[in-house]
C-alpha cells in the first residue's frame, strides 16, 4: 500500500489497485485454505459473524473515501500501516 501511495498521485487509483490486489489475493487464499482443510468450524463461525460487520464498514469507508482530501487520506493510510506493523511486535 505504501508503494502504491508513493507511485500514484490519485487516491482513487491507489484505492482501486489495492482493492483489486487484496480481493484477488484473499480469494486465492480462501480457496487454498478450503482445499487443504485449514478452515475449521471455529474459523467459519468467526467469518460468519465478522463478515457482515466488515461489509458494513467497507461500504461506509467507500463513501467516506471520496470526501477526504489527498493529504488526509495519505496520513490516515500511513498511520494505519504503522499501527498494524507495530502491533505485530506484540503478538
Amino acid at each position: 500500500m505504501t508503494r502504491l501511495m508513493g507511485t500514484y498521485v490519485d487516491k482513487t487509483l491507489v484505492r482501486n489497485y489495492a482493492l483489486a490486489f487484496y480481493l484477488t489475493l484473499n480469494s486465492i487464499r480462501l480457496v487454498g485454505y478450503a482445499a487443504s482443510g485449514a478452515i475449521t468450524d471455529q474459523i467459519m463461525q468467526m467469518m460468519v459473524i465478522s463478515g457482515p460487520i466488515l461489509l458494513l464498514v467497507l461500504w461506509n469507508a467507500n463513501h467516506l473515501h471520496f470526501k477526504l482530501n489527498e493529504a488526509v487520506f495519505r496520513k490516515v493510510v500511513s498511520w494505519v500501516i504503522l499501527f498494524g506493523g507495530v502491533s505485530l511486535f506484540f503478538h
